[in-house]
């Protein structure tokens, strides 16, 4: 019947001149006794999907043109209306679920959820939803291409739905991360069982075009009504479970508790205070001097922000900086640090103090800012401090992320004459080919090293290699974090530059690093 075309009509007055084909169809249904017929085509998006007809039984009929318009009309009439039918299902489905892996979306899975909480009222069990994400799946999609990334989210479906009770719910909440009601729940017990042949299903390798592709994941668990009591509050809670377990190191889960729960409310807190705390006042710089170990002299010093909140007390940098990359206020706090220390080293200088180094800390937020060489000449030039006076301190975990671009802006700093020190060396992927590529004036020993100086044989090797290998670069080295004699001593003893830490001077604000210059100088 492919050979039909869209609003032909087969029309007959004797049964037997229909076309053979039609013929056989009317006498495989068992239809012996039509002497006429009319048969119109059906059509749907420009295919034939059906017909319909009219047939006579008593006698022979010569159809009429009224007949055959009729047909056309009537056939036009339920070739819409199916079409119709197939848009209204297609945008139903593209509504509630997902195109790339067909199952429920957020919205139809916060719906259902909504009415087993509902249901569970009746009930003396629980309900647990389960928010998954997949651990590094940006690598599939760069590396095999986001087809191959759309087939792989597809098959963790699959298997996420073999896995689950028809009780269950499976869904994709967005990019690769799912969202997984499961109902009938005794107790927290039941449910770790139920995560972990979860977690297990990551074991075995994904085929995708008979090539092997191993994942993790990392899943947050909130149970009703212990943690939430409706569906945004449990995808919320199981959500911050999810985020734990990556911080935690990923490829793991946890259950939702009170104290994740306090902790986020409590950040969330923060954040919102920390957009006026700048604006407020409330942001201050303290400097922790620098000694230099051959003379007794405090040669520079590392800006260090706190905030002093109105209710909270004096709040760290530990918690502010996380915070501040989170939201848009890296920057700007930043730069106003930059500026603040830059501005104050002047002010020590025009007071006629010998001239120290002023160390700030680049966060890696700050340092992808395109913006950042010349926020940085700008200040300078604001301050009047001439650029031998700034150091830049990057992290080690920093330094080795991208490593090109990180390359051209520190060989940019250097270039307005700025010194960079590695910051907390020694506790990442301390790589020396990548070391001798950066353009580094300064390696600073993290303070771990030095906690162990005096009675763990490995720190004090650790530390004694990181001063010799700065030698050998022909880069001065800083220990951070001396607090006794003995680390002191050591550190002498080994050649160590400089050391910073409770030892000498804890942080101190402006004018008490300006009466230790004065007594110096």
């Amino acid at each position: 019947m492919e050979k039909i075309l869209e609003n032909e009509l087969f029309v007959a007055s004797d049964i037997s001149k229909l076309p053979q084909f039609v013929n056989a169809e009317i006498f495989n249904m068992g239809i012996s006794s039509i002497k006429a017929q009319i048969i119109a085509p059906i059509t749907s998006k420009e295919k034939i999907i059906g017909f319909w007809g009219l047939d006579q039984e008593t006698k022979s009929l010569e159809w009429q043109e009224d007949h055959l318009n009729f047909m056309k009309i009537i056939a036009n009439i339920l070739g819409d209306t199916l079409t119709r039918i197939d848009a209204e299902k297609e945008l139903n489905f593209m509504a509630h679920y997902d195109e790339i892996t067909k199952l429920p979306n957020r919205n139809l899975f916060t719906n259902f959820l909504y009415f087993s909480i509902v249901k569970q009222e009746f009930t003396q069990t629980h309900l647990g939803v389960v928010f998954l994400d997949l651990d590094s799946f940006k690598v599939v999609n760069n590396t095999v291409g986001h087809g191959m990334g759309d087939e792989l989210l597809y098959l963790v479906g699959e298997k996420i739905k073999r896995l689950m009770k028809k009780t269950d719910l499976v869904s994709r909440f967005s990019g690769d991360e799912f969202l997984i009601m499961i109902s009938h729940i005794e107790n927290k017990g039941e449910m770790a069982l139920i995560a972990e042949k979860l977690m297990n299903l990551f074991y075995e390798p994904f085929i995708l075009k008979g090539q092997e592709f191993f994942m993790t994941a990392s899943a947050g668990i909130a149970l009703y009504p212990i943690d939430g009591k409706d569906p945004e509050e449990l995808i919320m809670n199981a959500d911050i479970a999810k985020i734990k377990a990556k911080e935690k190191g990923r490829n793991q889960y946890l259950l939702c508790s009170s104290e994740m729960k306090e902790e986020v409310n409590r950040q969330n807190q923060l954040t919102n205070h920390l957009y006026r705390a700048l604006e407020k006042g409330e942001l201050i710089v303290n400097y922790q001097p620098q000694v230099c170990l051959s003379t007794g002299r405090v040669t520079g010093v590392e800006s260090l922000l706190r905030w002093q909140h109105p209710e909270l007390g004096l709040i760290s940098p530990a918690v502010i900086i996380p915070l501040a990359e989170k939201t848009s206020l890296i920057n700007p706090i930043g730069e106003w640090v930059l500026e603040t220390a830059c501005r104050q080293n002047k002010a020590w200088q025009v007071m006629g103090v010998e001239p120290i180094l002023m160390a700030v800390n680049i966060s890696a937020s700050q340092l992808k800012n395109p913006n950042l060489i010349s926020q940085i000449e700008g200040i300078l030039k604001r301050t009047g401090l001439s650029p031998a006076y700034l150091e830049v301190e990057i992290t080690e975990s920093t330094a080795i992320l991208e490593l090109g671009e990180i390359i051209g802006k520190l060989n940019s700093l250097k270039e307005l004459g700025v010194s960079i020190a590695i910051d907390d060396f020694g506790t990442e992927y301390s790589s020396l080919s990548r070391l001798k590529m950066l353009p580094l004036d300064r390696l600073k020993m993290d303070k771990q090293f030095v906690d162990g100086i005096g009675f763990n044989h490995k720190d004090q090797s650790i530390a004694n290699a990181i001063i010799q290998l700065g030698k050998s670069l022909g880069l001065a080295v800083v220990a951070e974090g001396v607090e006794k004699e003995k680390q002191v001593a050591f550190l002498r003893t080994s050649q160590c530059d400089l050391i910073q830490g409770y030892y000498y001077y804890k942080p101190l604000d402006a004018l008490e690093i300006e009466k230790i210059l004065r007594r110096q100088g």
